[in-house]
């Protein structure tokens, strides 16, 4: 913990201290989970979780932790979540422990994240992989996002106004390829507390960067991730049930849709029905 000079009642938590109040969160495995992986290796300890940062000129150098985890506490779902926050010593830094030795996180982003923990980038590589082989239903997340969610008008307002506001922390092309070359398939962001989506394609890969707004903002915002297969015939189904019956037909044949096997159907349309045939399914879903 770091105490201001100026207000010794205001302090700032390191980040050990900090992930400690995330208990339950999957920072650290818990019984019950069915897989539990650091960029690491499998040690929840924090100085296994550590990495080496330098200062743009590399004369200051210090250990940082690297929160970032997968986890499989639902069998199926692997979520990804990757520490994006990279808080990069100043040049000529001495005291460490003064959060004024570091550039703000804010300011870096994903780009600071290629820069000073592209092993993030080989792990992800490896752990979407292992995804793909073993049936698993792989979701990221990170603060940041790793696409420009704003549709290029960051690019707009940066040749207007200058690299300022919102524009200056729109992640770049470089960002989006190496993220692409991953083969993560869909990540979700914040940072911008906007509700959007984006999507890359690429010669290395395609994902989609969904931007999730913020849900103490105005006004709050949420994202429900459905990653059932058949969404599109379900929503279909559901639509002309819901919607398309009720509306345009008449109310006889909804009635029975609503009700009839596929034997009933047959008999109504003068087929027979195999005596070996399986139990007919009901026309409904």
């Amino acid at each position: 913990m770091v105490r201001s000079a100026n207000c010794p009642e205001a302090a700032t938590l390191g980040t050990a201290e900090a992930l400690a109040m995330f208990c339950g969160l999957g920072f650290r495995p818990e019984a019950g989970d069915f897989h539990w992986e650091t960029p690491f290796g499998t040690d929840p300890g924090w100085p296994a979780r550590s990495y080496e940062v330098a200062s743009p000129d590399g004369g200051t150098r210090c250990r940082m932790i690297d929160a970032s985890y997968l986890v499989e506490r639902v069998d199926g779902l692997w979520v990804l979540a990757i520490d994006a926050n990279v808080c990069v010593p100043r040049d000529g830094a001495r005291d460490l422990a003064d959060p004024a030795g570091f550039h703000d996180p804010t300011d870096g982003g994903w780009p600071a994240v290629l820069r000073h923990r592209d092993h993030l980038l080989l792990w992800m590589t490896d752990v979407a992989a292992r995804a793909r082989a073993g049936g698993k239903h792989l979701v990221a997340f990170s603060h940041y996002p790793a696409l420009d969610t704003l549709g290029g008008v960051s690019c707009e307002e940066i040749a207007l106004f200058g690299a300022a506001g919102l524009a200056s922390r729109a992640p770049t092309v470089e960002v989006a390829a190496a993220f692409a070359d991953t083969y993560v398939p869909l990540h979700f962001s914040g940072h911008l507390h906007v509700n959007d989506t984006a999507r890359h394609e690429g010669a290395g890969g395609c994902f989609v960067n969904v931007a999730v707004p913020s849900s103490v903002g105005y006004g709050p915002g949420l994202k429900i991730v459905d990653l059932h297969a058949g969404f599109l015939s379900r929503h279909l189904v559901e639509l002309v049930r819901r919607r398309y019956m009720p509306r345009e037909w008449p109310a006889d044949m909804a009635d029975f849709v609503g009700t009839a096997t596929m034997a009933d159907l047959l008999a109504r349309l003068g087929l027979p029905v195999e005596a070996d045939s399986p139990p007919p399914r009901g026309i409904r879903r």
